[in-house]
């Protein structure tokens, strides 16, 4: 029944593996009808898992309501049971000071610290996530123009832009890639040790890099955290909601709000009108 269930489904991959476990553990649990389990039932199911934190167990709710649902349609009674979204949890992205005690640690008289100073910069300009970080291609990288073209979420191309300082770090990047990458390998940042030396980063590998950087500045940090710190910095350097819209390939202003949660009304310190009265002289 699952596979049927989810092959009638556009779940992303992630999703799907997601749901899977859930509804496993669901329908192990139930005898899953058109009138069981009941809302009180589901309820109380989802209240044992007590390991699970509130955004799991929304994702939980929401997996077994599609599933009951398409089985069943609207009327099945667990389908009754209302639960409140738990609002976001405070995000984590780095502060300049962090950002200052993270690039202090490359050394770039390695191939790895000049691979990773251009990586972190990268990240940093452009908020890529860490897919589109590791499926960036050569072909689509212009250090002219500084500017980037990528296979974005929702299997749609994207453009980004990045400074001067971030080119001038994926120039000399580029100019030692040759020295290990395998032949016939596209991607603009690849393993540089192990097993897995000259082929392209996997997201799970560049996770573990991102992690490292974190562990060597006393931060816990993640792709994501960065995409964040992308979002937080750039707003508190003054840029615009509609531009950094572009920047970061949001299709709305909505999630820029999301991102920027860093945001605090300590940051309106630059702007008080009253410092006008340094002008009176």
């Amino acid at each position: 029944m699952l596979e049927d269930f989810f092959a009638q489904r556009a779940y992303r991959p992630n999703t799907v593996a997601s749901y899977r476990r859930i509804l496993t553990a669901f329908l192990a649990d139930f005898e899953v009808s058109s009138v069981s389990p009941s809302a009180s039932a589901l309820r109380d199911w989802l209240d044992e898992h007590t390991g699970w934190g509130d955004n799991h167990r929304w994702v939980a709710f929401n997996a077994i309501k599609s599933f009951l649902r398409w089985a069943f349609g609207d009327d099945h009674p667990a389908l009754k049971l209302r639960l409140r979204r738990p609002g976001p949890s405070p995000q984590r992205y780095l502060t300049e000071e962090q950002v200052v005690t993270v690039l202090r640690q490359f050394d770039t008289s390695s191939i790895k610290g000049i691979r990773d100073l251009a990586l972190f910069l990268l990240f940093l300009d452009t908020g890529l996530r860490a897919s589109e970080m590791c499926r960036l291609s050569l072909r689509y990288l212009n250090l002219k123009g500084r500017m980037l073209d990528v296979i974005v979420k929702g299997g749609k191309w994207g453009r980004a832009v990045f400074g001067p300082d971030t080119a001038g770090a994926l120039s000399t990047w580029l100019s030692v890639r040759p020295q290990i990458v395998s032949k016939g390998v596209n991607t603009v940042f690849v393993s540089v040790s192990g097993k897995t030396k000259g082929q392209p980063l996997t997201r799970n590998g560049l996770q573990i890099i991102v992690r490292r950087w974190g562990e060597k500045a006393g931060i816990r940090l993640s792709p994501h955290d960065l995409r964040r710190t992308f979002a937080t910095l750039a707003t508190r350097a003054g840029a615009p909601e509609r531009v950094l819209m572009e920047a970061g390939r949001w299709s709305t202003t909505d999630m820029i709000r999301v991102y920027t949660s860093g945001i605090t009304i300590n940051d309106f310190e630059p702007y008080f009108p009253s410092k006008l009265l340094s002008r009176v002289t």
